[in-house]
């Protein structure tokens, strides 16, 4: 179904009545919860580890440090964590719980190995179809957890994390685009490592070389990229204008729904709805040049821009300006469902082309895939959990396979590519639950 919203500080909901609040200031509570304003406690320094003090009627020579990881360094910001400690399971104390009466604390890697929805059926029947909160799941990210302990191709290989750079890639990200006349972000018309031709820093959290945040800050550290974000972010559907606080995750210029509980499960927020709303522009051209920068796709073309644009495409690999459709050289993005063509009338007893029957539906309407998620372009309509097959609902995007931070498998994706079988004797419903590719790829199981 689909909600007609007015955007703004606050959305109405005209048919029902229901309200859609834009809310500011996510960080909220007690300023001691993140900052410390001198680094010292019981009137010593963490770093004078030969102080002593006294706590109530115990004496100790052990100086507690203001920051959460008992480190003695001083943490810029005057914070008491940083990006790795506040959004890691098993490390920031709230992660996985809700905050402010209906947010989750959200955490993208953990200290043990996390719960992975690796089929279909995990948000639909299992674990992720409800909410138990406290419980270390990978959230719609993912987490770097496999990535960290097991192979690096699980992952993005994040600095901040303790993670060395790929040796399969070095520090130049695959497809990487140093043509620094497109791929910039929509708020500050930055480029991601300053568009060098290749990389001299290891990928971080934000900033320069960082997905997050600012790439114009004047240091090379993920707080210089993020600065005063958290105090400005809004919650609900964010346009990406302004500032980081109304980009979409904290990502520059990218618009979206943020899910108040960030798919911890496949349950309504305070907004009823039950999934992150991707953005999406359904394009007719290879030009990187005409690609809307709000979109989730673009936010990876930043870094990836060859698999998202360029020459290799599709069609006339020599026109940069050819025009999008079949046959296809890479796989596309920001395309819709909609639009593909009719090869496939017929198959599996379809009366239209295989992409409208995605997830199980049919050419009138179908079920949102939190599996194989697709995105929408229109800003003043939420969807809920259904496919109408109109105003581009269907868009195909970089995450409708990959995860944003990582995953049991390799190159980030959602499902096991490797197990995926065409012409199979399981049923259509089997299929897409086991592997994503058959959820838009209706006849080839």
């Amino acid at each position: 179904m689909r909600k007609k919203l007015l955007l703004g500080t606050l959305a109405v909901l005209a048919s029902s009545g229901f309200i859609l609040y834009q809310n500011a200031s996510a960080v909220v509570g007690p300023c001691v919860n993140c900052h410390t304003m001198h680094n010292s406690q019981h009137g010593v320094y963490p770093w004078d580890s030969n102080a002593s003090y006294a706590t109530g009627t115990v004496s100790s020579t052990n100086v507690v440090p203001m920051t959460f990881s008992n480190s003695t360094t001083p943490i810029r910001n005057l914070l008491r964590g940083d990006c790795r400690y506040c959004h890691t399971y098993g490390m920031a104390p709230k992660a996985g719980t809700l905050y402010y009466g209906d947010h989750l604390w959200p955490y993208v890697d953990s200290t043990t190995q996390p719960e992975y929805p690796a089929t279909g059926d995990a948000y639909t029947t299992g674990n992720y179809s409800t909410a138990t909160w406290g419980q270390n799941r990978a959230l719609a990210g993912g987490s770097f957890y496999w990535g960290r302990t097991e192979d690096s191709r699980f992952a993005h290989n994040v600095a901040d994390l303790g993670m060395p750079p790929d040796p399969n890639i070095g520090l130049t990200p695959p497809g990487w685009d140093a043509n620094a006349t497109h791929f910039t972000d929509a708020i500050f018309g930055s480029k991601v490592a300053n568009g060098e031709a290749t990389w001299t820093h290891q990928l971080t959290c934000a900033g320069v070389y960082g997905c997050h945040g600012r790439h114009n800050a004047s240091t090379l550290d993920s707080f210089a990229g993020i600065n005063g974000a958290h105090h400005s972010n809004m919650y609900g559907w964010v346009n990406g204008t302004g500032t980081i606080g109304n980009s979409y995750r904290f990502l520059a210029g990218i618009a979206g729904y943020e899910h108040d509980y960030y798919e911890y499960a496949a349950v309504a927020d305070a907004n009823s709805v039950s999934h992150n709303i991707y953005y999406g522009v359904n394009r007719s051209s290879e030009d990187p040049t005409t690609a809307n920068p709000h979109t989730i796709s673009y936010l990876c073309a930043e870094c990836h821009g060859m698999f998202h644009s360029g020459p290799e495409i599709s069609r006339d690999p020599n026109a940069i300006d050819s025009p999008i459709g079949t046959p296809w050289l890479r796989h596309p993005t920001d395309f819709d469902l909609s639009n593909a063509g009719p090869a496939t009338i017929g198959v599996d007893g379809h009366t239209d082309v295989e992409y409208k029957y995605y997830n199980g539906g049919n050419p009138t309407s179908a079920p949102y895939s939190m599996f194989a998620p697709v995105a929408t372009d229109n800003y003043t309509l939420l969807t809920d959990n259904t496919i109408s097959w109109t105003g581009d609902d269907a868009i195909v995007t970089c995450i409708s396979c990959h995860r944003a931070h990582g995953s049991p498998y390799y190159d980030l994706l959602r499902w096991d590519y490797s197990t995926c079988t065409a012409d199979s004797a399981s049923t259509n419903a089997t299929l897409m639950n086991e592997c994503g590719c058959m959820v838009c790829h209706t006849t080839k199981g």
